[in-house]
């Protein structure tokens, strides 16, 4: 999935956001490096786009600063021969925390509920919406929008969404929403109710979206950019990733 898709009747160039792109393949042929380059270039002054890989050649035109390096999981990495492999990654107290997740379902007490992408983001803007206030990165306008564009054209090019909330007594304590494509799966959004009775529900999620990306056949799980205070702690791998500006032409 490239970051800059471009519209086939009208030849314009719409950028589908950070949240959501294959990482370190390459963004074109071999010798159209030039063309990638004036196609970003060519957006409107002041475009800043992050997120990008280290392979996009734009990387090497001097518009690229770094940035938050990315956090991923490969399959190798993981002995999913052995029942809870991912937890020679965990610390102690998490995995207590998904053993208690784990007694409260097993109890009926916490229900999971697979459910479509856009009720799973609803639910997820709502609960991160309540702890961070406008702050939420999910109310960020061009979020909201790369969202949308992916909701809308996300299965022309062989994109498989994953979604599931957590419910308890019919009220939605915690969400997520994934996408798989080629041999990744994305970990787009996360939510849970920030409450210390429910502690952990977050920790299930990751855990189980990881889970169920390598059981989809999955080479590489990836959770995006920033550390967000859990990734290192999960043994995840850095990605260098860089931020484009066209206002100006950095130093070198």
């Amino acid at each position: 999935m490239l970051p800059l898709q471009q519209c086939k009747d009208s030849d314009k160039l719409s950028f589908i956001g950070a949240p959501f792109m294959e990482r370190n393949r390459g963004f074109c042929r071999s010798g159209f490096e030039d063309k990638l380059c004036d196609a970003y270039l060519a957006l409107p002054q002041g475009t800043e786009l992050d997120d990008i890989a280290p392979n996009d050649p734009i990387t090497r035109s001097g518009y690229c600063t770094p940035g938050d390096p990315a956090y991923v999981l490969h399959r190798d990495q993981v002995d999913l021969q052995q029942p809870d492999g991912l937890y020679r990654y965990l610390p102690k107290n998490i995995r207590e925390n998904l053993r208690k997740t784990r007694k409260k379902i097993d109890a009926g007490t916490l229900l999971v509920v697979h459910t479509s992408p856009q009720v799973a983001l609803s639910q997820a803007r709502i609960l991160s919406r309540d702890r961070f206030s406008d702050d939420s990165w999910l109310e960020v306008p061009y979020v909201v929008d790369g969202f949308a564009e992916l909701f809308r054209t996300g299965a022309e090019f062989g994109v498989t969404m994953d979604a599931v909330t957590l419910v308890s007594q019919d009220v939605v304590v915690a969400a997520c929403i994934s996408a798989t494509y080629r041999s990744n799966y994305y970990m787009l959004a996360a939510a849970a109710l920030h409450d210390p009775a429910w502690s952990g529900l977050g920790s299930y999620l990751y855990y189980t979206c990881m889970l169920r990306g390598f059981d989809a056949g999955c080479d590489q799980i990836d959770t995006g950019i920033g550390d967000c205070g859990w990734k290192e702690r999960w043994g995840l791998q850095t990605i260098p990733q860089f931020l484009f500006s066209n206002q100006r032409k950095l130093s070198t």
